[in-house]
């Protein structure tokens, strides 16, 4: 029982240790102009997103992709966005201060004018968006990934009619419908983050369950004798 005991509060302390994260699962994009959608596992070495002169990885513009920023990062202040609700494209709303997000940028940059729509799923929730240029460029320095030189465009982020919607029912997946040139469309896209706590909790409480019932099985028997 007490190595048992052990064994659990060690991955309790473990996981407590572990980074949280969260990623893009899948995205499809298509369109005049657009030929799919593309995950960048690695983005060090954009030198710069949404301009498509000043990228060194020769990355075809026809298509959309994204790649994921910074993860577990916790709000210093509080933070607006856009909560793309169907009814408003502009419906702001707020992440509190002390929130736990994960940050995931999206980009379509096409040689000449695209017209892109598709869907990208991701691993948690959407909490939120930041679809303009000053919204993007001032969270550029808390977001943005290592080794990615994001260039502060004028014409960076959505359009006001670019679609980014998502809804209650399935809020891992986020809607899109583009119109772009260069310099292009460009979406961070915030996410709730995995709670090792949680987990953590789970895997302590299963075994110290499964210790009680070992050790009640491994007790002797009390035996009454009557005279």
């Amino acid at each position: 029982m007490k190595m048992l005991l052990s064994a659990a509060c060690a991955t309790f302390a473990l996981s407590l240790a572990l980074p949280a994260s969260a990623a893009i699962i899948v995205g499809d994009a298509s369109g005049p102009g657009t030929s799919g959608f593309t995950k960048i596992a690695n983005p060090t070495g954009l030198v710069s997103v949404g301009n498509r002169t000043s990228q060194n990885n020769n990355l075809n513009q026809s298509r959309v992709y994204g790649f994921d920023e910074k993860q577990n990062v916790q709000l210093p202040a509080n933070l607006t966005v856009n909560l793309g609700g169907a009814t408003s494209l502009l419906n702001n709303g707020t992440i509190n201060a002390g929130s736990r997000v994960a940050s995931h940028f999206l980009f379509f940059d096409p040689r000449f004018v695209g017209i892109a729509g598709g869907s990208v799923t991701f691993s948690h929730r959407i909490l939120g968006v930041l679809r303009t240029s000053g919204s993007q460029t001032a969270t550029d320095a808390l977001f943005g990934a290592s080794g990615v030189t994001y260039v502060p465009q004028s014409a960076r982020g959505l359009e006001l009619f670019d679609v980014a919607l998502w809804t209650s029912g399935n809020n891992k997946t986020l809607n899109y419908a583009w119109t772009a040139s260069n310099p292009g469309d460009h979406l961070r896209v915030l996410t709730a983050v995995p709670e090792p706590a949680t987990w953590a909790m789970m895997i302590l409480g299963f075994g110290l369950i499964g210790g009680a019932l070992r050790q009640a099985k491994t007790r002797p028997a009390t035996r009454v004798r009557f005279a």
